[in-house]
């Protein structure tokens, strides 16, 4: 984010967000596949089973980016107040 008008998000199990001055990236790309393994106390090696690839989540967190994107242009809301309405 953000992203300009019209943009089409191809792969949204690709998706990373981040977020302005904080260092951290939001794997929010992993809810699209139904079986998945995050048990890394880091957070930093995610596995997923690729067969599990549910096109219903990924249609669902496209909208849901796309709701937030707006939310946070309307608000005028900074990047910490986005990051922890979205539970990132």
């Amino acid at each position: 984010m953000p992203f300009t008008e019209g943009t089409t998000l191809l792969h949204p199990e690709r998706a990373l967000l981040k977020w302005e001055d904080i260092r951290n990236r939001s794997d929010i790309g992993q809810i699209c596949y139904l079986t998945r393994n995050t048990s890394s106390t880091r957070h930093t090696r995610h596995t997923f089973d690729h067969t599990s690839f549910s096109s219903e989540r990924a249609l669902e967190l496209t909208e849901r980016l796309n709701r937030a994107k707006g939310n946070a242009k309307d608000l005028q809301a900074q990047p910490r107040t986005c990051r922890s309405v979205a539970g990132a």
